[in-house]
């Protein structure tokens, strides 16, 4: 009879680690999936912001790369038409 009582006591303790082990896991589980949660809406919010301002970035982009684009052929000794005054601009007549 002992026997079996410290038997049954010896199951019930593992059953009972068990289930903290269980509520354990599962906790960590659902912290896990909050944070899965915060950041896919972190990430859904960027996108929204990227896709709002897409067109607008882009063509900033674009602008900047045509200024680097003269800026380095001027430095490397190109007249732009923007830069170069004309004879008529100057007041000066052609002969």
């Amino acid at each position: 009879m002992t026997r079996t009582l410290v038997k049954k006591e010896s199951v019930k303790a593992d059953i009972e680690s068990d289930v903290v082990e269980k509520k354990q896991s599962a906790k960590a589980e659902g912290a896990l999936k909050l944070d899965a949660q915060k950041l896919a809406s972190q990430t859904a919010n960027d996108c929204k912001w990227i896709m709002a301002n897409l067109e607008d970035r882009t063509t900033a982009r674009k602008t900047e790369t045509d200024a680097l684009i003269d800026t380095k052929a001027t430095l490397h000794g190109a007249a732009l038409p923007s830069f170069v005054q004309s004879a008529k601009l100057r007041g000066a007549t052609a002969h």
